[in-house]
């Protein structure tokens, strides 16, 4: 009888801390992502996938002092900012003049890379190649 009264003040214990934890907390199902929208891909939207994009246009969007390359993609809302690896690696492959990359197809993931001595996930980039079991001849 002793033990089964222990146990309710236990259970009693948990279900006010928990409550008490949500009051000062807030929601715990939150998503920091959601509270912070963006017009611009973040790593955090693509949820560790890796997807095929084809770039509908390329527009430079100010920020601040400052202007960026932006691709925008065919049915979807939010461009992505391009920085100067992702930048580099679509030139190599399309040309330097962006009007050629519009309609081409690329591969969208995220990736690990150091920043200010962390390691960050980033947006990368990588021209689409399709690929069949006949061309893994080995």
């Amino acid at each position: 009888m002793e033990q089964q009264i222990k146990l309710q003040s236990v259970r009693e214990w948990l279900r006010l801390y928990e409550e008490t934890y949500q009051l000062l907390h807030g929601d715990k199902d939150m998503n920091i992502n959601e509270a912070f929208p963006s017009k611009f891909l973040k790593a955090a939207d693509l949820e560790g996938k890796k997807i095929k994009l084809q770039i509908d246009r390329i527009s430079m969007e100010n920020f601040d002092d400052d202007a960026k390359p932006t691709a925008y993609f065919v049915g979807k809302e939010k461009g992505m900012v391009l920085n100067k690896t992702n930048s580099m690696i679509l030139g190599a492959e399309y040309g330097p003049e962006t009007d050629n990359w519009v309609g081409k197809s690329i591969s969208l993931y995220s990736k690990k890379v150091s920043y200010n001595g962390s390691m960050v996930d980033s947006l990368a980039v990588e021209p689409f190649k399709e690929v069949s079991e006949t061309d893994a001849q080995f």
